[in-house]
């Protein structure tokens, strides 16, 4: 009876994460979106920098997300359902120049 018991639970074990839809969404899917958002942050500053630029000037997206260009970066895609909204401008130091729709995956300081 406790060999069925057991069996029983184990079962529920291995289908419950099935049966969850959320269950996907653990911290790896998050780490990536956070990472993608890091990504990005560090090539406006890389460009700011190479280039220039100050906070409050415009970013071509176009040319950053463009292959043919020097400043390539495959544009990035959130790995569980939120969206990314980007800035049009170069942000102060500590604002991201790109977010997530999901509040779970906003960075805490994307420098």
């Amino acid at each position: 009876m406790l060999c069925l018991l057991l069996l029983g639970f184990a079962g529920w074990l291995w289908i419950a994460p099935k049966l969850d839809p959320w269950a996907r969404y653990s911290g790896t899917e998050v780490v990536a979106c956070k990472m993608n958002q890091r990504n990005v942050q560090q090539m406006v500053r890389a460009l700011e920098n190479m280039e220039g630029r100050k906070p409050g000037d415009p970013i071509d997206w176009d040319k950053i997300f463009d292959p043919k260009s020097e400043y390539y970066l495959k544009k990035p895609v959130c790995s569980v359902h939120g969206e990314y909204e980007y800035s049009p401008v170069i942000t102060p130091r500590g604002e991201p120049v790109i977010r997530c729709s999901d509040s779970k995956h906003r960075m805490e300081d994307p420098g």
